[in-house]
């Protein structure tokens, strides 16, 4: 079983933690499916997947750090 917060690859959330992981432990960042009926940014780490609420301070911080990155790497 998975812990809560947690979700496996190709599957909706079905709630967010409101919880802040290490930048540096974080490989990517994605946006839960469009046809979810929460929307979630899933934190991806080395050995997890998290749900995020998109709405949080937090979150929001960390997507403009990626996508900075993601615009200096092209």
């Amino acid at each position: 079983p998975l812990g809560p917060g947690l979700v496996p690859v190709g599957l909706c959330c079905s709630h967010n933690i409101n919880m802040m992981i290490p930048k540096r432990r974080v490989k990517n960042l994605e946006m839960s499916s469009w046809h979810c009926k929460l929307r979630s940014v899933i934190v991806i780490t080395e050995r997890k997947k998290f749900c995020l609420d998109p709405n949080g301070s937090w979150t929001q911080e960390l997507q403009r750090e990626f996508e900075k990155e993601a615009s200096t790497d092209l």
